[in-house]
């Protein structure tokens, strides 16, 4: 994902420098392709981040492949540092930024990994220069997710799925499919449905909860119009998952369209009679 520097509160940047005195930290934050199109020449620049004046530059073991019949630039390793002394707020003097460089590279658009891990898009087809980095893991900061409260549901249904405290997958579309098998029929010609996954935090991190305050989640929204069922004609549900070893249901609030009775075309929580 594309990601311009993050501005940082004074409060944040203490709090993520925060070194140990003597412990060497990996720092790579923000990975930055550039390419000369006249020399075929790609420069990578990897940088670390803001990093305080009093930690020490240790090494780093970064390197770079490109395989251009996969349109693929991957870069493993890290920049280490070495902690000591008083951290000072705000102090970004000791950020460190390395150069890698790669020959014969044509114009495309580039899928770029750090490590084991996908982070973006390297669109150097049509600019080859672009202005934005690209974000590692390292970088993605909690607060930065959207949020959203428990109180959006007041209204919604919980008790809808007995027994999805105990739904257990290897992926997230497996544990959708148990709520999209609800109604299995479906009005096909005017049959409309949207399905979205966003990564996402609680705000207020209300005190009955089951996931940790300051972990993301995966936020599921599904809408459906147009089922076949004498007294519901759409549902809608919102899932929070959770990837602990295997994907699970935190949280499942859903929605019915009722499509006759005093709540004929208005969502519920209650059962359309």
């Amino acid at each position: 994902m594309k990601a311009a520097f993050i501005k940082t509160s004074f409060a944040s940047i203490a709090t993520a420098l925060a070194l140990q005195a003597g412990a060497a930290q990996a720092r790579v934050q923000y990975i930055c392709p550039e390419l000369d199109t006249a020399s075929n020449t790609l420069s990578v620049s990897v940088k670390s981040g803001c990093m305080s004046s009093s930690t020490s530059y240790v090494g780093n073991d970064l390197s770079i492949a490109v395989d251009q019949q996969r349109a693929h630039i991957a870069i493993t390793g890290d920049i280490e540092f070495g902690g000591g002394g008083q951290v000072v707020t705000a102090d970004c003097m000791g950020a460190k930024s390395i150069a890698l460089t790669a020959e014969g590279i044509e114009a495309r658009r580039y899928t770029v990994s750090y490590g084991d891990g996908y982070i973006g898009l390297a669109n150097l087809l049509d600019d080859p220069a672009p202005k934005e980095c690209l974000q590692t893991a390292q970088a993605k900061l909690p607060y930065r997710y959207p949020t959203v409260h428990k109180t959006e549901f007041l209204g919604w249904s919980t008790d809808r799925f007995p027994g999805r405290e105990e739904w257990r997958s290897a992926t997230p579309m497996e544990l959708v499919s148990n709520v999209l098998g609800t109604y299995p029929e479906t009005d096909e010609g005017n049959f409309d449905m949207e399905l979205s996954f966003k990564k996402m935090m609680w705000a207020g991190w209300p005190a009955q909860r089951t996931m940790p305050p300051h972990e993301p989640f995966l936020a599921v929204r599904i809408e459906r119009h147009g089922l076949l069922d004498d007294s519901v004609s759409g549902d809608r549900y919102f899932i929070a998952m959770r990837f602990d070893g295997e994907w699970k249901v935190e949280e499942l609030w859903g929605q019915s369209m009722c499509s006759r009775g005093e709540n004929a075309g208005q969502w519920t929580g209650k059962p359309c009679l």
